[in-house]
């Protein structure tokens, strides 16, 4: 069972311990839009039961706010509705859905616990991802969409390229609130697995020049303002000392003593900027 906290008229955060993930809820006036769908259709149910609890006004819209897998994974069970996502997160999960659940469920089930699995095991999780059917969003856009809910519109912007290529950021109509994704984190250093470290700042700085006071981030608690501008200094940081290890002014060791996150995270940032520098695919 999620928790669930009105953060503005109609609109909710939904909390679980699972990944310390985040799903957001816009009430409209006739239907619900949600904002992820969670990692497995199990957790895909247990959502719609706790919806269920804040109304009983039916989910006609799903929005993905990038193609992670504990992100998608429960669109099968909102397949009804109209699913909307980035260009880049369709093309994801069409082209490489299968492969990327191959390597998920590779996964060592021990590793998996250390994410914090909210009291499950790495094997019933592995167990309940086996089942998963990737369903991707068949509504796509590149830089802006707007999704009319009943009195109520629901503003879907890709400002850039970030925590991956397919980050988009949802803003309900007069609220304060907006969705961030994994675009922002709490609690956790951000992820650069799939990043692209050198366009991140430009890209959450968008966001936090939006105006919000209050950002969700796809894991963690709910951020202020000052969180957001915090956060942006660090990817920032991160980003000028992938530019400097690039161009020899400082050495790789140096970066990562110098870096506001531990080392592995770094070493991601630097790979993957580095190959961005160079102009590189970045795989």
């Amino acid at each position: 069972m999620g928790e669930i906290e009105e953060l503005d008229d109609g609109v909710y955060q939904l909390h679980y311990d699972f990944l310390d993930h985040n799903i957001g809820v816009v009430v409209g006036g006739e239907s619900v839009l949600l904002i992820d769908t969670r990692a497995s259709h199990r957790q895909a149910r247990e959502l719609k039961k706790d919806v269920g609890r804040i109304t009983t006004l039916p989910v006609e819209w799903v929005v993905n706010s990038h193609f992670h897998w504990d992100h998608t994974w429960g669109n099968w069970e909102f397949r009804a509705g109209e699913i909307w996502g980035h260009e880049a997160c369709r093309r994801r999960l069409v082209d490489h859905g299968e492969s990327d659940k191959a390597a998920v469920l590779d996964r060592d089930p021990g590793a998996l616990e250390e994410m914090g699995l909210g009291g499950m095991t790495g094997e019933e999780l592995l167990a309940e991802l086996a089942e998963t059917v990737i369903v991707p969003p068949e509504k796509v856009f590149e830089r802006t969409a707007s999704i009319d809910i009943g009195g109520r519109t629901v503003e879907l912007s890709h400002f850039g390229r970030g925590h991956t290529d397919s980050d988009i950021v949802i803003a309900p109509s007069n609220s304060h609130v907006v969705f961030a994704g994994d675009l922002i984190e709490e609690g956790h250093p951000p992820v650069y697995r799939d990043a692209y470290p050198m366009d991140w700042p430009a890209t959450l700085r968008s966001v936090s020049d939006g105006g919000a006071r209050l950002a969700v981030p796809g894991h963690g608690r709910t951020m202020s303002a000052a969180f957001v501008e915090g956060q942006l200094e660090e990817i920032t940081r991160v980003a000028e000392l992938v530019a400097s290890v690039h161009a020899d002014e400082i050495s790789r060791e140096e970066a990562l003593r110098d870096s506001p996150y531990p080392t592995g995270t770094m070493e991601f940032a630097l790979a993957r900027g580095m190959r961005q520098l160079d102009g590189l695919p970045p795989d």
